[in-house]
């Protein structure tokens, strides 16, 4: 199992980078997963073991590793958490089109 701890230390540089480049933004689990994805990194197998490696609609069970990173990054006092309508968005995820599993979903930055 990974650890909240491992999580969130994974997303950070992800965090950092995007406020470096943009300032105040907002980035939400798919789109962190799909950066971790990309960059090959060690959690993303761990977390692929543990939750299967299919995200959003039809991923064919509720706690997928998006649920799972938003959960941790929830949790931290590091990170800015708020909500957002997500009715009519999709993320491209590799070269998948992923629509989110719930119409509503978090959206984090670093305090």
């Amino acid at each position: 199992m990974v650890t909240d701890k491992e999580i969130v230390e994974g997303c950070m540089p992800i965090l950092r980078d995007a406020q470096k480049e943009w300032g105040t933004v907002f980035l939400n689990a798919y789109q962190i997963w799909s950066i971790l994805n990309e960059q090959g990194d060690p959690i993303c197998v761990r977390l692929k073991e543990s939750h299967g490696g299919s995200v959003g609609k039809g991923a064919g069970t509720p706690f997928t590793p998006v649920v799972r990173i938003s959960q941790a990054l929830s949790r931290s006092e590091k990170i800015e958490r708020y909500y957002m309508d997500g009715r009519f968005t999709k993320f491209r995820i590799g070269e998948q089109d992923i629509e989110p599993g719930y119409p509503i979903y978090d959206i984090f930055r670093l305090r």
